[in-house]
């Protein structure tokens, strides 16, 4: 956590939106994110594309950077999302 808290921290990233989600405890995310059960999984989170990258990856500094940056740039394969997600209280933290 405390490497994605510095990520979140850093104003670059400011447009992103991480959310990062135990498969299993969170299984209700599975329709709005297209997750698989049962793993965590870290999501970047475009609200104003409505659109999404999976982090599929090891959870270094670099690796999460690299992944936070290729996401601001555009690159790489993302998902469509067909409404904004509504997070239960419960399940938000703002870092």
């Amino acid at each position: 956590m405390s490497l994605l808290e510095k990520l979140v921290a850093n104003p670059k990233y400011a447009s992103l939106r991480f959310v990062w989600l135990d498969g299993i405890k969170h299984a209700g995310f599975k329709s709005s994110f297209f997750t698989a059960d049962g793993c965590p999984q870290l999501i970047a989170y475009q609200k104003k594309s409505m659109r999404v990258r999976y982090f599929k990856s090891g959870f270094e500094e670099g690796l999460l950077t690299e992944f936070a940056d290729t996401v601001l740039t555009g690159k790489g394969r993302t998902a469509a999302l067909d409404a904004d997600p509504q997070f239960p209280k419960d399940t938000k933290k703002e870092l």
